[in-house]
């Protein structure tokens, strides 16, 4: 599975999205996410991918691939 995919399962746990197909463009404003939502986003990325996402760059994502880059970026090598 790639970042975009365990990204992609982390958002469809939290924001009740359909599973398939994963949308990299997808605007995250278009998602409606409040304070709490993307606080439960940003602790399910850093379980997902063993890391910590400052709070701070969470919040300046776009995208589905914002998010993606994100956590490539923090990821901690296995």
């Amino acid at each position: 599975m790639d970042t975009s995919q365990r990204v992609w399962k982390v958002l469809t746990h939290w924001c009740d999205l359909p599973s398939e197909p994963i949308q990299p463009d997808l605007q995250l404003d278009s998602l409606d996410l409040d304070s709490l939502s993307m606080l439960e986003i940003s602790l399910g990325l850093d379980k997902e991918f063993n890391t910590t996402i400052p709070e701070s760059e969470i919040k300046q994502a776009k995208t589905v691939a914002d998010l993606a880059d994100l956590a490539e970026t923090h990821r901690t090598p296995k």
